[in-house]
């Protein structure tokens, strides 16, 4: 079909395809370089929120092991005291319902006067 058309049509025929070409080549190097710049946002974004989702996990970590440790201590403390206070109920029993043996009063006597304080 070229063969039949005048030179200069041919020519002005290229010159428009030619142009199409690197307009449309234009574009989509626009095209893409936009995606780009938009998926470079997006994985920025993205690192952003991860990292205060982490920093958040850590943070309810944290109080989570600061309040376990206070419930620990708490519990610990708790315990103590139970055991000092059925030792001493059960000493005082033995006492009352026994009287002080010789190796009791040693015992009682050696833990000294702040760990047990013997009553009248």
């Amino acid at each position: 079909m070229s063969d039949y058309l005048n030179p200069d049509v041919q020519s002005l025929i290229d010159k428009v395809y030619n142009e199409g070409i690197e307009r449309a080549n234009g574009q989509a190097q626009q095209i893409i370089s936009d995606a780009q710049q938009a998926a470079s946002g997006l994985m920025e974004e993205a690192k952003r929120r991860i990292q205060a989702m982490e920093a958040e996990a850590l943070k309810e970590m944290e109080h989570k092991r600061n309040s376990l440790d206070s419930e620990l201590k708490t519990a610990a403390k708790q315990v103590l005291s139970n055991i000092k206070n059925e030792l001493g109920e059960t000493l005082s029993t033995k006492i009352v319902t026994q009287g002080p043996a010789k190796n009791d009063l040693n015992r009682i006597t050696a833990l000294g006067p702040r760990r047990c304080q013997a009553g009248p």
